[in-house]
């Protein structure tokens, strides 16, 4: 199912924002003018990544420990971190942004996350 994440021109090229949209949580890029999807959190300690930055076009640094990664594919690329992390398809029609997520998305962190806020925490 695609949902709308937001319209064009909402974000900058070399921008990140965290999106929360029907049960999905995730990070959005965007890089000469093209969007990508990747998780909320740093696979290493769980850093915000939509609160890093990115360098050289397609790695996102985390803020926390310098961890990076590939936002086309989730590769790690640099330590601390040591896992991938987790990516989501963006699709542009027109001049609007969609995510595609399965209809039962409830959660979007692969593991129990401590910053995580979702219904679906582990307890």
């Amino acid at each position: 199912m695609l949902v709308k994440v937001l319209n064009e021109g909402e974000l900058k090229n070399d921008e990140l924002k965290e999106i929360v949209v029907k049960g999905a949580k995730f990070t959005l890029c965007k890089v000469k003018d093209e969007y990508y999807g990747i998780d909320r959190f740093c696979s290493h300690k769980e850093g915000p990544l939509a609160e890093g930055f990115l360098e050289n076009d397609y790695t996102v640094v985390c803020p926390w420990h310098g961890a990076k990664f590939d936002i086309r594919s989730g590769k790690c690329l640099g330590l601390p971190a040591t896992e991938d992390i987790g990516t989501y398809k963006i699709v542009k029609k027109g001049n609007e942004v969609f995510v595609e997520i399965e209809d039962n998305v409830k959660h979007a962190c692969k593991k129990d996350c401590p910053n995580c806020t979702c219904e679906n925490k582990a307890k």
